[in-house]
């Protein structure tokens, strides 16, 4: 059953495996790099049936402009 595909909707998977985000800090300034790219491709040349992508911060300077009390 776990390397069977699965489908739901329109979407469709090779099989039940799934690859969890994983914080690697890769993306300096928050733009992805080639060796995020080819961190990537590696595990979807491996056959993981859905593989969720790291974060990268979004940087907001609005929290600058309020007083300290307003950020509890």
């Amino acid at each position: 059953m776990l390397f069977n595909p699965y489908e739901l909707k329109n979407t469709v998977l090779r099989n039940r495996i799934v690859m969890a985000p994983m914080t690697r800090s890769m993306s300096p300034g928050g733009v992805p790099t080639q060796a995020v790219i080819d961190y990537y491709e590696r595990r979807a040349k491996a056959e993981v049936g859905l593989i969720i992508t790291e974060g990268i911060e979004a940087v907001s300077y609005t929290h600058l402009t309020l007083p300290t009390s307003d950020l509890v």
